[in-house]
């Protein structure tokens, strides 16, 4: 070929798990990036500029689409969309003189994957791309650590207290992360007290001085931390993105009793369940 161009690049979409998509309708956009169109189960980008191999492309692309199965991910569930690519089509631009012209399609498998489903869901629309949210390395390793506590590799409690801290220590203090993250303080003393108050002999993450009992999360606080933790985690994404946000705060979330709702445990007892 003369002058090879990237007409499209085609990737098959799929889930992870127990997700499942049902009848969902095609999604078309455009970004910077180009054109894209989401329908059938594949995804055909045409890039906005030229690329004369497929993995030019692909090295542009590529990036923006991890972001959209990681944002996906954080605001329904792990394993909602992903892509593989599948193929490249790809045309001279410069044809001999009475030639034919034609397409080839170069295609290779390769998949990239960020976890396992833990959810039976199905949806009947596709995901589409978040648009005030942008990929860090924090972003990366606290996505990686919430993977790891729905797998049940780690503790809700030692997960969030980690992300947390680890604001702070960037921030400089909590008060300084709720600033810089427009994060209202109550949400963040709540879940710093969550982590530090709540847990059996299994779970909890510290130990007071003069403890003598264990108070284990109620359904209602795991839930809420969980909340809280998958709304900062996208926080500091959207935060990258440089735009104004709206502080998360105390509304936004479950709603939480006021009261510890379970019986202590003492030292040496069962946690419930074992």
């Amino acid at each position: 070929m003369n002058d090879p161009h990237v007409e499209n690049i085609v990737y098959t979409v799929s889930t992870e798990g127990a997700v499942r998509f049902k009848d969902p309708q095609a999604l078309v956009f455009s970004t910077d990036l180009g054109d894209f169109e989401l329908a059938a189960g594949e995804l055909k980008y045409s890039p906005a500029q030229h690329f004369a191999t497929a993995n030019e492309a692909r090295a542009v692309v590529e990036p923006f689409l991890r972001t959209w199965e990681l944002g996906a991910d954080l605001k329904y569930c792990i394993g909602v969309i992903r892509f593989t690519f599948s193929r490249a089509d790809i045309f001279d631009r410069d044809p001999k003189p009475g030639a034919t012209q034609t397409i080839y399609l170069q295609g290779i498998s390769q998949t990239t994957m960020f976890g396992q489903a833990t959810l039976h869901v199905t949806y009947n629309a596709y995901p589409p791309p978040l648009k005030t949210f942008q990929l860090t390395p924090e972003v990366e390793f606290f996505y990686q650590r919430w993977v790891a506590y729905k797998s049940g590799r780690e503790h809700l409690q030692s997960m969030s207290f980690f992300i947390l801290s680890f604001l702070e220590w960037i921030a400089g203090s909590r008060s300084k992360a709720g600033e810089k993250y427009f994060v209202h303080q109550k949400v963040l003393k709540t879940l710093g007290d969550l982590c530090t108050t709540r847990g059996n002999p299994n779970t909890a993450r510290k130990v007071e001085k003069n403890h003598s009992k264990f108070i284990d999360l109620s359904i209602a606080e795991k839930r809420w931390m969980e909340q809280a933790i998958l709304r900062l985690i996208q926080r500091v994404g959207e935060h990258a993105t440089g735009e104004k946000l709206d502080p998360i705060s105390m509304q936004e979330l479950p709603d939480l009793p006021t009261s510890p709702p379970t019986a202590p445990l003492q030292p040496g007892a069962a946690p419930p369940g074992s």
